[in-house]
């Protein structure tokens, strides 16, 4: 999915490539907050769960990003 931010601009969000990449590694943490929540996997980049709205459909989505 692309996903074009107005303050930061165009970005892919592939969840399956995310998720395949964990498959057999061990959950170490979750981190929840007002602006998402954090997944920890041990030797893995945290996954970043956010909310966003989408102005052409006018539809809620949970994107999910790669992050140190």
């Amino acid at each position: 999915m692309t996903l074009d931010w107005t303050s930061i601009g165009v970005q892919q969000m592939c969840v399956s490539d995310l998720i395949a990449k964990r498959i057999n590694s061990t959950f170490t943490n979750l981190f929840i907050n007002h602006t998402g929540f954090f997944v920890y996997f041990r030797s893995h980049m945290v996954l970043q769960f956010n909310a966003a709205y989408r102005t052409d459909t006018e539809q809620d989505l949970l994107y999910v990003t790669e992050d140190d």
